[in-house]
């Protein structure tokens, strides 16, 4: 186990301030589950066998709309429950294609560095400020292995490598949300990256992870 020096995030007051007004997140997920929220301006749904009440996606949501409360955001399907495929990632992300975004949250890892998902993901990067990514626990992670996404990581993991570490267990007087891992940190994260942009339109990339890692 390398344990590289993990730095706890630091977020900025002024950010919190903010509360993501004027920004909208893209999430890739599950089904969204019962999630319900005034913050929910639109949801692709694959052709579903059921839907998880609380599901992965209405956990992923919740906490992105818990950090940012003032946030938009957009779930597009990717997988059935926790099960998903290439064909059902890539139409997710067709789906928004042409929806305005800022910051697009992959809570989901595959092991496959596949030419199309780079290309769809090269795509997402014109136009959001930050695609995040979680880290995976066993090997290479895609998305969040490419240069223009965000790894994220639980501070448990800390033999994984990722661009960014955080906590990753949340509850916010909710008792569905009792879940944790990479996924759940990578959505923290994301609904910090919208606080950031929503304070400040001209932040790129660069500019919110140096100050959220204090450099």
């Amino acid at each position: 186990m390398h344990h590289h020096q993990i730095k706890t995030i630091k977020i900025p007051d002024e950010w919190i301030v903010s509360g993501g007004a004027g920004v909208t997140v893209a999430i890739i997920d599950s089904d969204i589950g019962d999630f319900k929220s005034p913050n929910l301006i639109k949801k692709y749904s694959l052709s579903n066998n059921g839907i998880y009440r609380n599901s992965h996606c209405s956990a992923v949501c919740e906490i992105i709309t818990k950090v940012a409360p003032y946030c938009k955001i957009i779930v597009s399907q990717a997988l059935n429950n926790r099960v998903g495929d290439y064909a059902g990632l890539i139409r997710a992300i067709d789906n928004i294609k042409n929806d305005e975004f800022d910051i697009v949250n992959f809570s989901l890892s595959t092991k496959e560095n596949k030419q199309i998902v780079k290309d769809k993901i090269d795509l997402l990067s014109k136009k959001a400020i930050l695609i995040a990514a979680m880290a995976n626990d066993y090997s290479n992670s895609y998305p969040a292995m490419y240069s223009n996404v965000v790894s994220v990581s639980s501070f448990k993991k800390s033999n994984i490598d990722a661009d960014i570490y955080c906590d990753d267990s949340f509850m916010f007087g909710n008792d569905n949300i009792k879940k944790t891992g990479n996924s759940m940190s990578t959505a923290f994260v994301s609904g910090i990256f919208a606080l950031a942009k929503s304070y400040n339109k001209y932040f790129t990339k660069e500019d919110i992870v140096k100050q959220l890692l204090g450099k």
